[in-house]
């Protein structure tokens, strides 16, 4: 992440019509916390909880099925669900730990079969992306993406390198909202960067030793990660791995540092950790895995000449549906321009009946308090540094 600036805008209203509509909230049985990014889906339609873990699922089909990675998915039906409280239980994870030296079999094979498991071919898809920005903990800005992606390959491999262009994006639908800074000036993601970041989950044998957990569901092994002794490295996390077919399931890298601030304009600046999570699916179709849904957040310190740190905070959540689809795509924005910068015409009509990760209580107050006369996407407010 490196240092420029941004404006932006966004609208608040959730509607839809339909045969049968649940609005609820997932819940960890447990821990009574709430979870994000659990799948509500029948075959006809689908949503995803936010990060309070409320959802509006409308369908004209009366299945439904909850789910995400590590919990027991539920399977009924909007008659038989009597709640909008839906609680899921946590799959168990036996915590008996071995050590695995660096040239581990299981981690080779896994990347040996990198061809097999996932689209090393163009394939497209269609996406949701929300990105937020935070200034000392309070939302500045806003916005939300829906669109089609056009990817050539998903993982670089020696045999199949990285194209230089790799990627094709059409934004259909954007909304933002925001407060416009003065006097600060720093870059963050583009979408080509973000993607590539989505991606880069490599971490050498030679840098880290990995922990290997079996579960208690015999398919899965989580591998976690960390740097060895000999190695200046910053990184730790794990992959969960399908023993069925060697495949990646999910991957969590967190990186955390305390590096010298760099300076430049009057400011001095530092990235001072980050954290990106991955979830796969395999297409019963393709029989491929393809990114399911992704998040990455990254913290940054700034400070001002004769002015106190300020502490800012971004984040980016992405989901993809309608994965291996033969549609058209109109590469219609600059994919290396700052996300937070993007424009396009607004739709009403979409948002209004769009069910993606709803607004949560946070970012609808952040909204109510935009004091502009269009106060649904269209203008910005100043502050001061």
């Amino acid at each position: 992440m490196k240092a420029k600036f941004f404006f932006l805008f966004f609208l608040v209203i959730q509607q839809s019509f339909s045969q049968n509509r649940l609005e609820g909230i997932v819940l960890d049985q447990e821990t009574n916390k709430p979870i994000e990014y659990v799948d509500i889906y029948n075959d006809q339609d689908y949503t995803s909880t936010n990060e309070e873990g409320k959802f509006l699922f409308v369908s004209k089909g009366d299945s439904l099925k909850i789910g995400v990675l590590g919990y027991d998915p539920i399977f009924t039906t909007f008659e038989m669900l009597k709640s909008d409280t839906i609680l899921l239980s946590k799959k168990i994870q036996n915590l008996d730990e071995v050590l695995i030296n660096s040239d581990s079999n299981l981690f080779t094979s896994v990347l040996k079969k990198l061809d097999e498991n996932y689209p090393l071919e163009s394939y497209k898809e269609k996406f949701f992306l929300r990105s937020v920005l935070k200034r000392n903990d309070e939302i500045i800005k806003l916005v939300d993406f829906s669109g089609r992606i056009e990817r050539k390959t998903l993982f670089s491999t020696k045999s199949n390198p990285m194209p230089k262009k790799n990627y094709f994006i059409e934004i259909e639908n954007l909304r933002k909202a925001g407060i416009k800074e003065k006097n600060i000036n720093f870059t963050l993601s583009s979408f080509e960067e973000l993607l590539n970041n989505f991606i880069s989950i490599y971490m050498s044998p030679e840098i880290y030793d990995f922990k290997y957990i079996p579960y208690d569901d015999s398919r899965l092994v989580k591998l976690e990660f960390y740097p060895n002794s000999t190695k200046k490295a910053n990184s730790y996390g794990y992959y969960l791995v399908n023993l069925e077919d060697k495949a990646f399931n999910e991957v969590q890298i967190s990186n955390s540092q305390n590096t010298d601030y760099t300076e430049k304009r009057n400011i001095k600046y530092r990235t001072t950790d980050y954290d990106i999570k991955i979830t796969f699916k395999k297409d019963p179709h393709a029989k491929k895995y393809f990114i399911d849904k992704a998040s990455m957040s990254a913290t940054v310190e700034v400070v001002p000449q004769d002015a106190e740190k300020i502490v800012y905070t971004v984040s980016y959540k992405l989901l993809t549906f309608d994965n291996f689809q033969n549609f058209e795509i109109d590469n219609n924005i600059n994919l290396t321009k700052d996300i937070f910068d993007l424009k396009e015409d607004y739709d009403q009509s979409f948002w209004e009946a769009q069910e993606f990760l709803l607004l949560t209580e946070e970012m609808k107050e952040f909204l109510n308090s935009l004091s502009n006369e269009n106060n649904d996407f269209k203008s910005t407010t100043n502050i001061k540094s």
